[in-house]
């Protein structure tokens, strides 16, 4: 096995991603939610994207460049008819086109940014997006390190947000380049390097963990060993560790992968315009990537470093990292809960939170956890000097409570409490 490009079909490669018609795929029921996503519920709603949508948010404003094999026919299929795609070019075959290699950039870019109601949804499909092709399919060479640093060292001079990338290495053609564990070090491969400076420059870089779990090498691919990056693990739809998913931690000791997502029974897309579905770390990166991506478009004030700091905290399995699972699998609303209160939360279910933060318009929504559910609770609502502008008592009977302002907010950050049988939770939100 010479590459580690989860679910793709090469000489070297043997393919991991079924076709499946789209009649046979499950559709899970969605409750409260605004998008109609399909069969692709499952891998966004156990991260929180339908929340982020729900609260406003899709990618827009951002932008993300894709380094991939290649972006077969992305230009011809109507998952992709409405997305904003800025640029393109080819590192290998110095061209412009990446529209008729290989259908891995495909797969991946569908589970981020496609967009089919009913079908399946990604989680940044507003965002606009470069893609860039550096993997070379006629072999296995260091030289495609070098292809993805100069597509990289391209973003940033593009002024690219985010990077995602699900191409790793650990072995060449010439066995006397490939890599030892004890060259996970975070600084060694070139491509990790790379990965660095990218990071250091404010680009946040969304990595596959690697597809080995089960191979003999088992651990991650360079640039996954990154201190500076967001690895991303596979796990199943029962949030279980998918056993091809590459182990950490990298050779330092850090905790990698740093979160995990649904990479195995993913749902894809397929050449003749319909979804499938794939198994790899490749697909969870990319669902993972929509969730950073809206969830930084939700706090633009926080630097790529910030991201991936507070997504750890959401992980559910933040206080004990294991190197199958890494922090866990995050969610929307505990990365939001954390930037508003700092306090890292495990069970979303006892969790309050709000939305949209910051707020444009004059009409705040309430999450409240099952703890309050038909209690009556009282709602403060002040400036930061304390002048008091609401004060509200109401009786909980659904999960989520909206406060209409009617234009009495003006720009500045306010205080909201909630009240319960003498315990005041306090969050922080913010007008624009």
């Amino acid at each position: 096995d010479k590459r580690d490009i989860a679910s793709i079909e090469t000489k070297n490669t043997a393919s991991i991603y079924t076709t499946i018609p789209y009649n046979s795929l499950e559709i899970k029921e969605q409750k409260g939610i605004e998008e109609d996503y399909g069969a692709s519920a499952t891998q966004n709603m156990m991260i929180g994207i339908d929340a982020m949508h729900d609260a406003g948010y899709h990618g827009e404003g951002m932008l993300i460049a894709v380094l991939d094999a290649g972006f077969k026919n992305v230009d011809k299929l109507s998952l992709f008819s409405e997305l904003d795609i800025t640029g393109t070019y080819d590192f290998v075959y110095h061209e412009e086109s990446v529209f008729e290699d290989h259908a891995h950039g495909r797969n991946v870019l569908a589970t981020l940014a496609g967009y089919s109601r009913g079908n399946l949804i990604g989680g940044a499909y507003k965002a606009s997006y470069y893609l860039f092709k550096t993997e070379d399919g006629r072999s296995e060479s260091p030289l495609e390190e070098v292809y993805w640093v100069i597509a990289a060292e391209r973003a940033d001079s593009l002024g690219v947000d985010i990077i995602q990338t699900s191409l790793g290495y650990n072995t060449f053609d010439n066995s006397k380049y490939d890599y030892e564990h004890s060259d996970l070090d975070g600084k060694t491969a070139l491509i990790t390097q790379g990965a660095n400076w990218a990071a250091d420059a404010g680009i946040l870089i969304v990595k596959s963990a690697g597809n080995e779990g089960n191979k003999s090498w088992q651990k991650l691919t360079v640039p996954a060993d990154s201190e500076k990056i967001l690895t991303v693990g596979a796990v199943d739809e029962d949030e279980s560790y998918a056993n091809f998913s590459s182990l950490g931690y990298n050779a330092n000791g850090t905790v990698k992968p740093d979160l995990m997502a649904m990479g195995q029974s993913a749902v894809i897309w397929a050449n003749s315009d319909n979804p499938t579905t794939g198994n790899g770390t490749s697909y969870a990166a990319p669902i993972l990537c929509g969730l950073a991506t809206g969830f930084w478009q939700a706090n633009p004030s926080l630097t790529n470093f910030e991201v991936i700091e507070a997504l750890q905290y959401s992980g559910k399995g933040y206080k004990s990292p294991t190197p199958k699972m890494g922090y866990g699998i995050p969610h929307f609303d505990r990365a939001q809960k954390y930037v508003i209160t700092g306090l890292e939360n495990e069970n979303i279910e006892s969790q309050l939170s709000i939305y949209p933060n910051p707020l444009s318009n004059g009409q705040l929504h309430i999450r409240f956890g099952a703890n309050e559910l038909n209690k009556n609770i009282q709602i403060i609502v002040t400036d930061i000097t304390g002048r008091q502008i609401l004060n509200q008592h109401i009786e909980i009977k659904k999960s989520e409570f909206e406060l209409n302002f009617n234009g009495e907010l003006s720009k500045g950050l306010y205080l909201l409490s909630v009240i319960d049988s003498g315990e005041k939770q306090v969050l922080k939100f913010i007008k624009n």
